[in-house]
């Protein structure tokens, strides 16, 4: 969806943000970072690479009006008015200095950035981009001194890791423009996602696709293995990864009339997509295009193992969600006293 190779970084500026709740206070550059071709280089790959395979936007929203998310102006002013980054970058710092009042959230280096020449959904735009560096890595520097050579403790940034970081793009403006956001610490996501940028997911294909399997993973788990067994969720969810797979679009009924059959069951899918819909605060859409690379990522979580208390897994391909009723079969040995799965195939496969 993002492509970087064409990406052009035209201004850069550098604060420091303390922790408010700390009584930390911010320092303020006095002029943008005077860029050399090699740091361009290094600092690009430091921004764009945690948002290469990054599938899912979002937008600036707010409680009462679009028009009170204090990013959003800011970023409305740059996009109309590119020279005025280093004063907007100001109102960044001091809007990332009033959220920070948690204890926990660091102390760090924060970039504000201009960019041009991104290919996103098939347009070249331009983004801006907000990164925040905070924690630093110990590394050796070789100093001399008179005829010795010695080892300098010294810490920095490391740029194959981004601690936080958002990329807006100059799409999508009446809706609060298409933002992407990375987070590597879990900590203090609340105060970087709803409190500094003010976003939620964009309600596409994307979006949609992931809430659907989610969707079904919650319904194979709760409802069909507490009634049935492993084999029949696993089952479920297999058959349901290879309708999303070969179909373009999702119609809910056809999907129900296909992988369910059964009147109660599509009964019990329907009160439960009810019930996630409340739960999570979202509406899922009776009909939607679907978002492949989505399925296929979502498919690599799905754990298709049944795993039994003597120590013996058994893994069922995703390609094959038939197999759970050609070559597996469950029982009861009254003998020993035990359940069992008689498993059928034809030769070992090395």
């Amino acid at each position: 969806m993002l492509d970087f190779s064409t990406v052009d970084i035209k201004e850069l500026v550098i604060h420091r943000v303390g922790n408010k709740h700390n009584e930390e206070d911010f320092f303020i550059s006095q002029s943008p970072f005077e860029l050399t071709d090699g740091l361009s280089l290094m600092i690009l790959d430091y921004f764009v690479k945690p948002f290469m395979n990054l599938q899912e936007s979002n937008q600036f929203t707010h409680e009462i009006d679009l028009s009170y998310n204090e990013l959003n102006g800011i970023c409305k002013d740059i996009f109309e008015n590119p020279d005025s980054l280093y004063i907007n970058s100001v109102k960044v710092l001091k809007h990332l200095h009033e959220q920070s009042q948690h204890p926990h959230i660091k102390t760090g280096d924060l970039f504000v950035a201009y960019f041009d020449d991104i290919l996103y959904q098939d347009k070249m735009v331009s983004a801006i981009g907000i990164f925040k560096s905070e924690n630093k890595t110990s590394f050796l520097q070789i100093g001399q001194e008179d005829s010795n050579l010695e080892l300098l403790e010294q810490k920095g940034i490391d740029i194959k890791k981004l601690d936080k970081g958002c990329f807006i793009f100059n799409t999508n403006e009446d809706n609060g423009f298409s933002v992407f956001s990375v987070d590597s610490n879990n900590y203090d996501t609340e105060y970087w996602l709803n409190e500094f940028l003010g976003i939620r997911p964009t309600e596409d294909e994307i979006f949609h696709t992931k809430e659907y399997v989610n969707l079904c993973k919650g319904f194979a788990n709760e409802v069909i293995q507490s009634t049935e067994n492993k084999t029949e969720e696993i089952n479920f969810l297999n058959k349901s990864v290879k309708y999303l797979e070969r179909n373009e679009n999702i119609d809910i009924e056809e999907f129900k009339d296909e992988i369910l059959v059964d009147e109660e069951k599509k009964q019990e899918f329907d009160q439960y997509k009810s019930m996630y819909e409340s739960q999570h605060s979202v509406a899922i859409p009776d009909a939607f295009p679907i978002s492949l690379p989505v399925v296929e990522k979502q498919k690599k979580k799905i754990k298709n193992e049944i795993k039994l208390d003597t120590n013996i897994q058994i893994k069922i391909a995703v390609n094959n969600p038939d197999s759970t009723h050609k070559f597996i079969e469950q029982g009861y040995d009254h003998e020993k006293e035990m359940n069992f799965y008689k498993v059928y195939y034809n030769n070992e496969v090395k």
